[in-house]
């Protein structure tokens, strides 16, 4: 109780770029409180991309015994923030060739590329680009409201009709949004798209052959099956070609032609 004042040199904080807000020196009194007293303030600082993990930094007060003399007096002390690194991912695949009509079938899958120490990733939103009508089952109810845990994946399967008015490429994206918990609040957001060629099988036929006959008489006809479709459509197969005549019917059989 008998020290004469402590008088501040300076007290410091080894964190720069930037460095803890407000000022740290100038937030302390040019002298320190009483003996048995203790004089303190709070501080800040935005954790930056090239800070090291774990963020070590000291705080180093020096002061000096006033009344002339002179003794000069250093404490420091350190603290560790464990910086964890929060990441997410979205892969989307599905069928690559399908036509109007036909069931396109999709797996959207979320992984949770975070650290091991970070917290819980809890859902936002998993969407799809795709209305009319949307994927099926629903897109975000799939999902579980918290994210697997780092280093795992969660994928469901979807299916959706192509539509008459679908564009050609069919192009969708899955979009993910989930928030870090534990009152960090950082959201994350991936996005993955695909594509689904669509192809426009169609064939026509085309007749043709005498105008005129009569009884005895051979009527030649030539039957023409024109392969209408788009040029990424796939191979299309003969169920059967046929012709109405019969007794007798054309010669040669027209299937087997």
């Amino acid at each position: 109780a008998d020290t004469p004042p402590l008088n501040k040199v300076s007290v410091m904080d080894s964190l720069t770029d930037p460095a803890l807000s407000p000022d740290v020196n100038s937030a302390f009194a040019a002298t320190l409180v009483g003996s048995g007293q203790c004089e303190s303030h709070d501080f800040s600082r935005e954790v930056q991309a090239d800070d090291p993990d774990p963020l070590v930094n000291t705080a180093t007060a020096i002061y000096e015994v006033g009344d002339d003399f002179g003794n000069r007096l250093e404490a420091s002390d350190d603290h560790t923030v464990n910086l964890f690194q929060p990441d997410i991912s979205v892969v989307k695949t599905g069928d690559d060739l399908s036509k109007v009509g036909d069931t396109v079938n999709y797996t959207i899958k979320v992984c949770n590329d975070s650290s091991a120490d970070t917290p819980p990733l809890n859902k936002v939103s998993v969407t799809d680009s795709l209305t009319g009508p949307a994927l099926s089952p629903d897109v975000n109810s799939a999902f579980a409201a918290t994210l697997v845990g780092a280093g795992q994946c969660e994928s469901h399967d979807f299916s959706r009709e192509v539509q008459a008015d679908d564009p050609d490429p069919l192009v969708n994206t899955a979009t993910a949004i989930y928030e870090v918990g534990n009152d960090f609040g950082n959201r994350l957001e991936a996005s993955d798209d695909h594509t689904v060629n669509l192809f426009q099988p169609d064939i026509s036929v085309v007749k043709t052959g005498d105008e005129l006959s009569k009884v005895g008489d051979t009527v030649n006809y030539t039957i023409k099956v024109c392969n209408d479709s788009s040029a990424d459509t796939p191979p299309l197969n003969k169920v059967s070609v046929t012709d109405s005549l019969t007794d007798p019917a054309l010669s040669p059989d027209v299937d087997s032609a």
